[in-house]
């Protein structure tokens, strides 16, 4: 679990520090760490993107996609990633393993 609670805050984590994008001069000395249950959704209205996390298949995982529709979707999973164009998930047109 904790693994799983690692690998989504990281995304998270970068998604939300890119739309507050602080400047040198008001960069603030805490930060935050969200931590979601599955049906969250994070929405990051700087970068047009919206994740929802869930669970395919008994696998927890981050789905994120740009609002308005853009052209790639991306899912985290604890072990792997996937981008894949919009309505076509059985073809990925990039996927990666890491370790846990």
């Amino acid at each position: 679990m904790r693994q799983l609670t690692i690998a989504v805050l990281i995304p998270v984590a970068f998604l939300v520090g890119r739309a507050t994008n602080p400047t040198p001069a008001s960069a603030h000395a805490e930060n935050r760490i969200y931590t979601l249950s599955q049906g969250d959704v994070v929405r990051v209205p700087g970068a047009a993107t919206r994740c929802t996390a869930g669970a395919e298949g008994g696998a927890t995982n981050l789905f994120c996609h740009r609002a308005p529709e853009g052209r790639y979707q991306v899912v985290f999973y604890a072990d792997s990633i996937l981008v894949w164009k919009n309505g076509n998930p059985d073809k990925p047109v990039f996927s990666a393993r890491w370790q846990r």
